[in-house]
């Protein structure tokens, strides 16, 4: 029989699982996209088509990733010192997609004119990219842990 906290736990694997699957379809996509224009992705520079590994995305998804397994280790075994640490990492995650997605908002309305973008859909606003779908996971995911760490069992 399993215990609420256990549940729980197990919830917020599927959630990041989730975002998880999400995050690095859109990582693949832009390595696709990247690829179908350029030979190598190791070509940096001035590029039309953003590299994926110099886009937040990556840097997101590998984040997300690694929440998702640390969230599978806590739902085998529950260690509250353990759950306090991802969750700090969540909200990191939070912070990390609002700074970018506020700097997408910036460029996308021309707020201030950068030399070259870092962002994974330029010219796309900023609530339809990929990087707003990530900051809705690592909330849901950051406000699940919360709910972990507060309720007393």
């Amino acid at each position: 029989m399993r215990t609420q906290k256990q549940i729980l736990t197990g919830t917020l694997a599927v959630v990041l699982g989730g975002g998880v699957l999400f995050s690095w379809s859109q990582v693949f996509a832009q390595y696709l996209d990247f690829l179908g224009v350029y030979p190598s992705i190791f070509f940096f520079g001035q590029t039309i088509v953003p590299n994926p590994l110099l886009t937040p995305c990556l840097y997101g998804s590998v984040a997300l990733l690694v929440s998702f397994v640390w969230a599978l280790t806590l739902w085998i075994s529950f260690h509250e010192r353990s759950m306090r640490l991802l969750s700090y990492l969540l909200l990191f995650g939070v912070c990390f997609a609002l700074l970018v997605l506020g700097y997408e908002a910036l460029e996308y309305y021309h707020l201030v004119q950068f030399s070259v973008s870092i962002s994974c859909s330029p010219g796309v606003h900023p609530l339809m990219t990929p990087c707003a779908g990530g900051f809705l996971f690592f909330l849901a995911s950051w406000l699940l842990s919360k709910a972990i760490r507060v309720h007393p069992w």
